[in-house]
């Protein structure tokens, strides 16, 4: 068939409309693109079909608001990476998905507020939405929540869950009882306030790295147990040789206490168990540690942190046990090596002698520092801890043999320990745990103290001193003595007029005093009158250096005896004259029908002869050992003649010697008055 001209005119003309049409059709979005790359990539780019992404809608370089980049953070041709939000690549929107319209899947559950199909914004700030219920956006702990808007440039860990998400995750990251823990500890890859980029996040599981929990294990599961972290541990291995230490077992979204990771009383490792048997204080070695806290950043630091104590053996676990060279708690000695046990008494175990035991009364001077260096004859070290400890206990010096080892030590330090708690508890005068008692006191009346080295005001070196039996002007030379001078007192002969003159004034030195007449020459004789010569000698209440200042001779040398003699006798205390008159002119005239004769020069105190027995004694005890004992004594008669009463009722009298109150020194029960006595009253 012939086609005119015009025909052919025609046809190219449709062929030119149909062409525009589909150029058209393609303008309008409805053609195929030929691959992702083709709109979505970075210009030039053949391996990252992800969206560009910008902080505004840019219609030059076709950048769009969004986070595509974080969830997809490594370049891709996979239009699989894309599901998840946007559906399956299956599913038909690979290159055919060009309608003006973004789809969000309702696969999955995502919850994206702007609904599953929305209309593309030509906007520069277009307004974006929130997944609500996508599972990548949870707590951690499969407890879904809202997402951060689309686009938020740098959204923080707590968007989806806290920094610290609860449960034990409070005690290990924000306690203060320990190094606090960073996430990486046990969770490889995360660090704390940082957005982790690890392969592990958001997976839908919980990998921990360390301590044998169950790992992977998924989110919202059963808590499990670390059953092998160092966290949990006693700190060290029972043998101080290895690395690994002793653990504990101790549950996630529990509780935990000091022992439940090491025992606080019965801690195996070296020598704690000896140690907290005694004491508790884990703060003694381990600074800041208390029975049931700890308050430092060197707990659970991978590290044995050993503090004043000298200790030789800290830092990493493993490197076998070491010993402590400045520990007070230990003394004079250098103790063993931590975990290492003697056979030695518990208490030379740390101070004085080594010694298997028993420690008695008769010994116990072992337990003070010795020092086999000291030479002098008082056998003092210039080692402080050591001192004059033997001087005072074994009186080398010869001065005294009053009381036993027990008292000369609570003499100085008050009551005796009877373990080792005393460590924490007892140490030198100056502690103030220690109290000064017994003869340092004066039996009470002095108040001694202990300051850098020296003792001032204790009845022991200064009689003269306030609360002494001496007067004020009778004080010696030396009576502050510093624990450890050994020249204290001059060796060779020990009653000299400087050595007696260390403590206190003796007759012959400027400016003694006494109310009796002395010879000028201390070596004269002083048994005499006092019961002793400036040593050990004489039964006790008759010893030097005992708290007792009296005379020798006839009973009314100290007091009146007989009738008539108390008015002008001296008395050692002033009201102690009293009513005796009376009673003893009753009981020599009156009381046994006939009378008796009192002799001050052949009568004895206690003694079985009349005189005593139904004068004297009817009121004071019947033992010559309470003579001249410091105090004074009154019992009614053994033989309870003189109680009034019925059976079991106890003669009793309230005085205390050297003091008389309105209402003191009065007696009860007795058949003599009957009713309460009347105040014995002074002379």
């Amino acid at each position: 068939m012939k086609i005119s001209n015009t025909q052919t005119t025609s046809i190219r003309v449709l062929v030119a409309l149909t062409l525009t049409l589909v150029s058209l059709a393609s303008l309008s979005g409805k053609a195929e693109a030929a691959t992702c790359l083709t709109c979505h990539a970075p210009v030039g780019s053949t391996t990252d079909i992800r969206p560009v992404e910008s902080t505004y809608r840019n219609i030059t370089s076709g950048s769009i608001i969004g986070s595509h980049a974080k969830h997809i953070p490594a370049a891709t041709l996979d239009a699989n990476t894309c599901s998840p939000c946007h559906g399956s690549a299956a599913s038909g929107y690979a290159t055919k998905h060009r309608n003006g319209f973004i789809t969000v899947t309702s696969a999955g559950g995502i919850g994206y507020s702007k609904s599953t199909t929305f209309p593309q914004s030509g906007s520069t700030t277009p307004v974006l939405g929130t997944c609500n219920t996508a599972t990548c956006h949870d707590n951690g702990k499969g407890v879904k929540v809202a997402s951060p808007t689309w686009g938020t440039v740098a959204p923080a860990c707590t968007a989806c869950h806290a920094l610290v998400p609860g449960d034990s995750h409070t005690q290990h990251v924000t306690g203060t009882n320990f190094k606090k823990a960073l996430c990486a500890d046990c969770h490889t890859g995360y660090v704390q306030g940082v957005t982790a980029p690890s392969v592990t996040h958001v997976n839908g599981t919980v990998e921990v790295n360390t301590g044998n929990y169950p790992s992977p294990k998924a989110k919202g599961s059963a808590f499990g147990t670390c059953t092998t972290s160092y966290c949990h541990s006693s700190g060290q291995s029972a043998d101080g040789f290895s690395t690994v230490p002793v653990y504990a077992t101790v549950s996630w979204g529990g509780t935990a206490a000091c022992g439940s990771c090491h025992a606080t009383t019965t801690l195996a490792t070296g020598t704690h168990g000896k140690h907290l048997a005694v004491a508790s204080n884990c703060d003694y070695c381990h600074s800041q540690a208390y029975v049931t806290s700890y308050n430092s950043t060197s707990h659970v630091n991978g590290q044995i942190d050993v503090t004043s104590v000298g200790y030789t053996a800290g830092g990493a676990p493993g490197n076998g046990y070491g010993t402590c060279s400045t520990a007070i708690c230990h003394g004079s000695i250098t103790p063993p090596a931590w975990g290492v046990n003697t056979s030695n008494d518990s208490c030379t175990k740390c101070h004085g002698t080594g010694t298997a035991g028993p420690i008695t009364s008769a010994n116990l001077h072992v337990v003070a520092p010795s020092d086999p260096t000291a030479t002098n004859t008082g056998k003092v070290s210039a080692v402080a801890k050591i001192g004059a400890h033997q001087t005072h206990l074994q009186f080398f010096n010869g001065l005294s043999g009053q009381g036993t080892e027990d008292s000369r030590c609570s003499a100085c330090h008050g009551v005796l320990p009877t373990s080792g708690l005393h460590v924490a508890q007892f140490g030198p005068p100056s502690d103030p745990t220690s109290t000064f008692s017994g003869l340092a006191t004066n039996n009470g009346a002095m108040v001694p103290t202990y300051s850098a080295g020296s003792c001032s005001n204790t009845y022991c070196h200064n009689p003269a001193g306030t609360g002494g039996t001496l007067n004020s002007a009778n004080a010696g030379t030396g009576i502050n003595p510093s624990w450890t001078n050994a020249a204290y007192l001059i060796d060779g002969t020990l009653k000299t007029q400087a050595n007696c003159g260390t403590c206190h004034k003796s007759p012959g030195d400027a400016g003694f005093t006494s109310t009796t007449t002395h010879v000028s020459n201390i070596t004269q004789d002083c048994a005499q009158c006092h019961g002793h010569n400036g040593a050990a000698g004489g039964a006790a209440g008759q010893q030097h250096m005992d708290g007792i200042k009296y005379g020798s001779g006839n009973c009314d040398s100290c007091h009146g005896y007989q009738a008539g003699s108390w008015a002008a006798a001296p008395a050692i205390n002033p009201e102690g004259k009293g009513a005796h008159e009376s009673h003893i002119t009753y009981l020599t005239t009156k009381r046994f029908g006939t009378t008796i004769t009192m002799n001050a020069t052949s009568d004895q105190y206690a003694s079985a002869a009349t005189s005593w027995t139904n004068v004297c004694g009817i009121c004071h005890d019947n033992g010559s050992a309470l003579h001249r004992n410091g105090t004074v004594n009154v019992a009614m008669n053994a033989s309870q003649a003189y109680v009034f009463g019925p059976a079991g009722t106890v003669a009793t009298y309230n005085g205390l010697p050297g003091r008389l109150a309105a209402n003191d020194k009065t007696c009860s029960n007795i058949s003599c008055h009957y009713f309460t006595t009347p105040v014995w009253s002074t002379y």
